[in-house]
């Protein structure tokens, strides 16, 4: 079974029917075979269908799921079901083919409720993504664009949903209506992204509703992305260098909605995939005044719609802020950077003494932060090394002073602390996090705080200078403090560091941070704290 599933995944198709008939041909001697006969139908069904024998291959896969259930094999009946649904698209019986997507999906949202561990849950629809992208194309297909994003975004941060409401049992539900509401709200503009082999799509949600576009296939968009990184790493501007990918991608990701987002107050963008890697902000818009994106709106970042809320109505905080950074050497691999001192008196000179604490060097350890009582600020702020793991993201860490045999801050930590910032800043290499994963998206300490209570968290999604960074934050606070809109703030700062005519006026220094937001709609907490500053 399993040499003819490499070799249908392949499309070897005599090799894959001649090892199918073995294998069909040795159960029939296997007591209780149900399970493995489950698998053997199943790809008898795959190859049925390539070779165009279509009521062979309904009865296949109509047999597997029969067996599957016998024997409990969800796997075998997930694949069933999507087998069957991609059977009846192609004789084109879109109200069956429809039937069976959904119960493909509900199978799997079950077996994903059942997974104990969320390093499980978070890696699970990566196996899984070619049902979702093939439900998600055939309803955009059909043009049912809410049904298309409705999906789509049900399956993005699932888990990072379920966690910001209170750890429910139920899975989260994203309602387009929702989304339509808040975007009337913030007179903003959400944007998602989905990134498919075939045809990739962007949603766009306004005050006025929901619009689709098609967008290329994933290999072409991946491959500007990587062209446009490689560019900003070795510190060119492709404004002025003319670089072809980063005008080609404004014209693939962007193009589409630029009038819809010319007269939007703040862009809400959900990415996909490899586009985690990409800071939109970094874009040209090209013509006779070609300029970076950045110049034209203020960008957020969201893991998925689902979990955006308008800030419910409560007593004006005025800001205070919790500073831990700059720590003791702890392993030679993160050795001291000099510029993070001066960053700190920065951004704690704007603040008065009353509103301000400052942990550095042997003070500057993890349960120290606990111990801060954290949820009493309105920002924190992390100036320090950070190591992004890839293979288990909440292993990731934010490396601070040695205290009794420990150094390490981890995402995991994070995550399960109760706190309530407006503002958290990780001004460190990768904070945001080093994978995207299929589904939940980037992982890592954006995604952490984010489940943790922080409304906003500022991040890198790439390596951090360490001279830079200490520019950019005392901007970017003064702004904050002035007028109480995080991401307008950080767009501020960085319009100030690309203007000011220095080395830093490269995208690699001010376009490594973004910022990542549960609440994007400007509220009268925001107007009322303002006016408290004046």
């Amino acid at each position: 079974n399993n040499i003819t599933r490499a070799h249908i995944d392949q499309s070897n198709w005599e090799a894959a029917e001649d090892f199918n008939r073995q294998a069909t041909q040795a159960i029939k001697d296997m007591p209780e075979a149900a399970g493995v006969e489950a698998y053997s139908r199943l790809n008898s069904g795959f190859i049925a269908t390539a070779r165009k024998r279509v009521n062979e291959a309904e009865q296949d896969f109509r047999g597997a799921i029969r067996l599957a259930g016998e024997a409990y094999q969800p796997n075998v009946s997930w694949q069933a079901h999507s087998g069957l649904a991609r059977l009846y698209r192609s004789q084109s019986q879109a109200d069956a083919a429809a039937k069976e997507y959904t119960a493909a999906v509900e199978i799997l949202d079950r077996e994903w409720q059942a997974l104990r561990q969320d390093q499980s849950k978070i890696t699970f629809r990566g196996y899984l993504a070619t049902v979702y992208q093939d439900y998600v194309g055939f309803l955009s297909q059909r043009n049912q664009t809410v049904k298309a994003l409705e999906v789509a975004e049900t399956s993005h941060a699932r888990l990072l949903a379920q966690k910001i409401e209170s750890g429910s049992t139920t899975l989260p539900h994203f309602r387009a209506a929702d989304a339509v509401r808040l975007a009337r709200e913030g007179q903003a503009v959400l944007l998602s992204y989905w990134l498919a082999p075939e045809t990739s799509y962007l949603w766009a949600v306004s005050s006025n509703g929901v619009s689709q576009f098609a967008l290329p296939d994933e290999s072409r968009i991946i491959g500007l992305i990587e062209q446009h990184r490689r560019t900003i790493e070795r510190l060119q501007d492709p404004l002025a260098d003319g670089s072809a990918a980063a005008r080609e991608l404004y014209k693939i990701l962007l193009g589409p909605v630029e009038s819809l987002v010319r007269s939007a107050s703040q862009v809400i963008l959900v990415p996909d995939g490899r586009l985690h890697e990409l800071n939109f902000e970094t874009l040209v818009v090209d013509g006779p005044n070609a300029h970076y994106w950045i110049e034209d709106t203020t960008v957020a970042l969201v893991p998925s719609l689902s979990i955006l809320r308008s800030p419910p109505p409560r007593a004006v905080r005025l800001p205070r802020v919790l500073i831990i950074g700059d720590p003791l050497p702890a392993d030679p691999e993160f050795p001291p950077l000099a510029h993070l001192k001066a960053e700190i008196r920065d951004i704690a000179a704007d603040f008065p003494d009353a509103d301000r604490s400052v942990y550095t060097g042997a003070e500057a350890y993890a349960e120290h932060f606990r111990q801060t009582e954290p949820r009493a600020f309105t920002a924190i702020h992390f100036a320090a090394h950070a190591t992004a793991n890839e293979e288990s993201p909440l292993n990731s860490a934010i490396i601070l002073s040695p205290h009794g045999n420990k150094y390490k801050l981890y995402a995991s930590e994070v995550a399960d602390l109760h706190l309530d910032p407006e503002l958290v800043t990780l001004s460190a290499c990768r904070s945001a996090g080093a994978k995207a994963y299929s589904g939940e998206g980037l992982v890592g300490f954006a995604w952490a705080f984010l489940q943790a209570g922080a409304h906003n968290v500022v991040a890198g999604i790439w390596n951090v200078d360490d001279a830079a960074a200490p520019l950019l934050m005392k901007a970017f606070y003064k702004e904050w403090r002035e007028h109480g809109n995080p991401a307008a703030a950080l767009r501020s700062s960085k319009l100030k560091l690309m203007r000011s005519g220095g080395p830093f006026r490269k995208p690699y220094y001010w376009g490594a941070f973004e910022i990542f937001t549960r609440q994007p709609t400007r509220s009268a907490m925001d107007l009322a704290w303002r006016n408290s500053n004046k």
